[in-house]
């Protein structure tokens, strides 16, 4: 449409047949699966979904999982988040959540996919929320070794003032008491994979894989130049100064007739999302999202004596990372891919899921 949204009502019905999958169909039974497993149907536009069938698994994308959302509010007049449909993909997991008290925070370990062999712990960036979990969750869904991904997530679950490594070791070890282990960081929550991986090693368990996308090195990190905007604005001033230039893009790329619908649509969802950042909670997650991301900064680095697999993007900031971290580990293996930080993990995720494949082949 002129606002950049889909008009689902306007698509064919495609009426297709549920996928097949590891779990065998079991009618949903009692309302409110049967309810969820409507809405999923419907967003998915299959025949039918079963009630253990998993949301994603039937092919649930970013955009799937927005409607999805606000169709469970409709339908329920509770709005779960992105990380609460991870924990509970299935319209069976979902009933009891969604039928039952309001959950408090969530695990620290989220599954980001189900797999039935030995699991690759995820240490994810700070600000992983929303989309940016989902684009995790498609990265791990397309490499090709079905290993159980957890991500880490203790800026929703664990405690403020924690110590981020203990919580971080406890969990893991909780998940799989005994090596080898597969550690994978991303962004800045790449420091404290390797903290992890370390203490981890120095407790003498085999760590047979360390991997950072793109995990900057903590000294030129801090001294990097920050934007000559940013000190005017507010915290995250610059994402809206972004934002605001890529409207204008859009706007210049439609006919003048377009701009009203688009401006009215856009500011819609402006307004919806200064709704939902009002509601109670929202200041309660910001500051557990403030102290994960201090803490991580915090970890001061030792030296691994171990290998270091590193993916790098073709962010220029990013392209001496690899340099410094070599520094501390026993050796490393850097691999280059396209696209710049924010966008290597969208456009090119299929090139960075085949390079985890294969080094968790060789684990």
């Amino acid at each position: 449409m002129p606002n950049g949204k889909v008009d689902r009502g306007a698509l064919p019905h495609t009426g297709r047949e549920r996928p097949a999958l590891d779990t065998p169909y079991l009618a949903p039974r009692g309302k409110a699966e049967q309810r969820i497993a409507g809405i999923f149907a419907d967003v998915l536009g299959l025949e039918r979904v079963g009630a253990h069938d998993d949301f994603f698994d039937l092919g649930g994308s970013s955009l799937d999982v927005e409607e999805a959302i606000l169709r469970l509010l409709e339908a329920f007049g509770r709005e779960p988040d992105t990380a609460e449909l991870l924990q509970a993909p299935t319209p069976c997991a979902l009933a009891a959540r969604m039928t039952g008290p309001a959950p408090g925070t969530g695990a620290v370990l989220l599954p980001l996919r189900r797999g039935n062999r030995p699991p690759v712990f995820f240490v994810p960036t700070p600000l992983a929320v929303g989309s940016v979990l989902l684009a995790y969750a498609t990265l791990a869904r397309r490499v090709k070794e079905g290993r159980l991904f957890l991500a880490f997530h203790p800026g929703e679950s664990a405690p403020p003032g924690a110590d981020l490594v203990k919580t971080a070791l406890e969990a893991i070890r909780a998940a799989q008491p005994v090596g080898p282990y597969a550690v994978l960081g991303e962004c800045a929550g790449g420091i404290l994979a390797w903290e992890t991986a370390r203490r981890l090693s120095a407790a003498g368990e085999r760590v047979d894989l360390l991997a950072l996308l793109d995990t900057p090195w903590p000294p030129d990190w801090r001294r990097r130049p920050r934007s000559r905007f940013r000190w005017l604005l507010p915290p995250g001033g610059d994402y809206l100064l972004r934002r605001a230039a890529r409207h204008v893009r859009a706007l210049r790329s439609l006919p003048v007739a377009q701009w009203p619908a688009y401006l009215r649509g856009k500011s819609g969802a402006a307004l919806a999302a200064l709704r939902q950042a009002r509601r109670p909670g929202v200041r309660e997650a910001l500051r557990r999202r403030a102290w994960y991301a201090g803490g991580v900064a915090a970890i001061p680095l030792e030296p691994w004596s171990g290998h270091l697999r590193f993916i790098q993007s073709a962010d220029p900031r990013h392209e001496h990372d690899p340099e410094g971290w070599a520094k501390l580990a026993g050796s490393i293996e850097v691999v280059r891919v396209p696209g710049d930080h924010t966008t290597y993990l969208g456009d090119h995720v299929d090139e960075v899921a085949a390079i985890l494949g294969r080094w968790l082949d060789r684990v």
